[in-house]
């Protein structure tokens, strides 16, 4: 995939923890590369169909995160809602 124009968590370069990121108080942590990236070029295979998108027009939207630590939860709960027209986005975990 080809991904471009990425929409940070936060514009200081922060992820939902903050600056409580920098200290060993929690046992997972949540970094949020880009809420919205746009795709402009992807390929996935569905069965023996290779579908590829390359055309610029018809982009998909990424959402990009790296989660790290000593402990994770048996159970999460994600989800994400984009407005395009309304340029919103609704977060919750």
């Amino acid at each position: 995939a080809i991904i471009s124009t990425p929409l940070p968590w936060s514009q200081n370069g922060e992820g939902p923890d903050g600056k409580l990121d920098k200290f060993a108080i929690f046992p997972l942590h949540w970094f949020v590369y880009s809420l919205q990236s746009t795709v402009n070029y992807y390929r996935f295979q569905v069965n023996d169909t290779e579908v590829i998108n390359s055309d610029q027009h018809n982009s998909v939207v990424a959402h990009q995160e790296k989660n790290w630590g000593g402990a994770f939860p048996t159970k999460w709960l994600w989800f994400q809602g984009v407005s395009f027209e309304a340029q919103e986005i609704l977060l919750g975990s």
